[in-house]
């Protein structure tokens, strides 16, 4: 959908856009295609409307926070002289452009990438734009298969918990299926939270910057669980403005995904557990799995017989935390204060 990004409402705009090949997805634009785009501009006032030129622009747009917008791909061409727009005026011989093959389509907190058409109408007093922004993604095959993953952990003496996610790779419109059993839980527990956590890394002149926020948050247990407890959960990615896991070497920006397992205690320390997990766009969700959910049942049970011992466990140690944005690979525990 695209929006004007002046005040000024004296004209209208439409771009009807056409890609070289059928979508695969609708209004969903695949990494790689070319487009061939016209221009509809309307003018709203009785009067004619008296301009001083009009651009047509298509890019890629790179934006990091607080650093200027660095464009790829970019497509200009002029398309009218000083002029006026009595009613309304077509543009249809606008350049081919071809969106970026490895640049898909994020929006995040610290940075994010679009690809954009734009027609700016230059007056006597500034210049009026207006752009519109196409979403693209590089398709991957279809997820066929169950992919089980069972992670033992452990807070030292008073907590144990058994992980289980049914995969380790989710499209963006899918569901996150899993659940949470309680071997032993000693410590008096407030609530057990869920978050889906994004890791947003840049390079700006050459120095790595990495930055972690929070995409979505679920309480997905309120109060003290019992030992043998099961807590299943869902996450339902289809609600969830997300986008896909991405890495890009050659332009500086990598962005990694993970399930965040918090545990909140009454005396208001945390502990908490990241999984990475991989978030793609694929053609046909939802998905048929080779491997029923039987199959799924008895893979998770091997897994649990054959390569966890009775007190083998993956340890949570008691560390306080002191980066917030910093995504550990260890279970960490941190105090809050009673204020916050």
């Amino acid at each position: 959908m695209g929006k004007q990004t002046t005040k000024d409402n004296s004209l209208s705009f439409r771009f009807d856009v056409k890609p070289s090949k059928p979508l695969r997805v609708p209004d969903i634009y695949e990494c790689g295609d070319t487009i061939k785009a016209s221009l509809q501009v309307e003018n709203n006032g009785e009067k004619p409307f008296s301009h001083r030129g009009i651009e047509f622009e298509f890019c890629t747009e790179y934006s990091v926070k607080g650093q200027k917008p660095v464009k790829f791909n970019h497509v200009t061409m002029k398309l009218a002289e000083n002029s006026q727009i009595s009613d309304t005026v077509v543009y249809t011989d606008l350049p081919e452009c071809t969106i970026d093959r490895n640049m898909p389509t994020y929006h995040g907190e610290s940075f994010s990438i679009r690809h954009i058409l734009r027609a700016t109408v230059k007056n006597f007093l500034g210049s009026i734009e207006y752009e519109e922004e196409l979403i693209a993604y590089q398709f991957n095959h279809v997820i066929k298969s169950l992919d089980p993953m069972f992670l033992r952990i452990a807070v030292t003496g008073s907590v144990r918990i058994d992980l289980i996610l049914t995969r380790r790779k989710y499209e963006l419109s899918d569901i996150i299926n899993g659940c949470i059993r309680f071997l032993q839980a000693d410590l008096k527990l407030k609530c057990v939270n869920v978050a889906l956590l994004a890791q947003e890394s840049t390079e700006v002149q050459g120095k790595i910057k990495q930055h972690n926020y929070n995409v979505a948050t679920y309480e997905i247990s309120d109060g003290a669980p019992v030992k043998d407890e099961i807590i299943p959960f869902r996450i339902y990615l289809n609600s969830i403005d997300v986008s896909p896991t991405t890495v890009n070497p050659e332009k500086g920006y990598s962005v990694s995904h993970y399930l965040n397992f918090e545990i909140l205690t009454t005396t208001n320390k945390r502990y908490f557990k990241s999984i990475q997990i991989k978030l793609l766009k694929c053609v046909k969700p939802p998905f048929i799995f080779t491997n029923n959910l039987e199959e799924f049942h008895k893979e998770s049970h091997e897994i649990y017989e054959d390569e966890f011992e009775e007190d083998d466990f993956d340890i949570l140690d008691e560390i306080k935390q002191s980066d917030d944005d910093e995504v550990e690979e260890e279970y960490n525990e941190y105090e809050e204060n009673d204020n916050e």
